[in-house]
């Protein structure tokens, strides 16, 4: 039998209520995420970090097709994030990690949707549009194998189910 626990049992929830933040939704976003990464998106090494001047908590950890670590900041999708703002996070957030030179914002909605979006403190450059035309064709090939492979799978399990 299954036992399931519920979130404010988490250890990870506790150790977030243990911030005091002053806005409380925070901590219950960073949660979320948190669940999110580690459960569906696969991320392992993930590490829970207050940040003292900022009064916020936020994340790192490792995703399964990103090299290197990764900083994420759960923020809601009600907040308005300056450029000054941003360069702050930076600052405070990156400071332990002289690698990383982007964080990755955890947009949080009200409806417990989550958007992810990759801010820079420095230019990308675009991808080579060789490379992007090689992905796009690559992906392309992919669907069309799994298309033209669908017959044979309708009838296994027409057959499977008589």
């Amino acid at each position: 039998m299954e036992s399931h626990t519920l979130p404010t049992e988490h250890p990870i929830y506790h150790e977030i209520q243990s911030y005091h933040l002053e806005n409380p939704g925070q901590g219950d976003h960073a949660f979320q995420v948190y669940i999110d990464l580690s459960e569906t998106r696969g991320w392992y090494g993930l590490k829970l970090h207050y940040c003292n001047e900022l009064n916020c908590v936020f994340l790192s950890g490792k995703s399964p097709i990103i090299k290197g670590r990764q900083i994420v900041l759960p923020v809601t999708t009600n907040e308005t994030l300056s450029q000054r703002d941003m360069q702050k996070y930076f600052e405070l957030l990156a400071k332990d990690e002289s690698d990383i030179r982007e964080i990755t914002l955890a947009l949080c909605d009200v409806d417990s949707t989550l958007v992810y979006y990759k801010i820079s403190n420095h230019i990308v450059r675009p991808e080579d549009p060789m490379d992007t035309e090689l992905k796009k064709k690559k992906k392309y090939e992919r669907f069309r194998n799994a298309q033209s492979d669908l017959p044979h799978y309708v009838d296994q399990y027409y057959h499977e189910q008589k």
